[in-house]
């Protein structure tokens, strides 16, 4: 009994340091609210990091590598209100944002 146990607790020790570098990604795309159109340009930013994304024309973007943790993104466009978001990321996540066009 005492080697099976102990043969868990090597296992699960071997595994620990997987399990903390396990990176995930945040992806999505970003559309103007009112027409639905995708936004290309469109800055993505984590707040008190140099980590950015830029969205491709389809209005799509992806960030690499992040650790579990809550992060703020931003979302800036020349024309448009920037928008913040909180996310918790304990996995690959999939997010849509909608920019609303700035009246002057």
């Amino acid at each position: 009994m005492f080697h099976l146990k102990k043969t868990k607790t090597l296992a699960l020790l071997c595994a620990m340091p997987l399990l903390a570098s396990a990176q995930f990604n945040i992806s999505g795309t970003v559309k103007d609210k009112k027409s639905t159109e995708p936004q290309t340009g469109v800055i993505i930013g984590i707040e008190n990091s140099f980590i950015t994304a830029q969205t491709k024309g389809d209005g799509s973007f992806t960030i690499n590598n992040l650790k579990s943790g809550t992060y703020i993104l931003h979302a800036s466009l020349f024309g448009f209100q920037k928008t913040t978001d909180t996310i918790v990321v304990t996995e690959n996540k999939i997010i849509n944002i909608e920019l609303v066009e700035t009246h002057y």
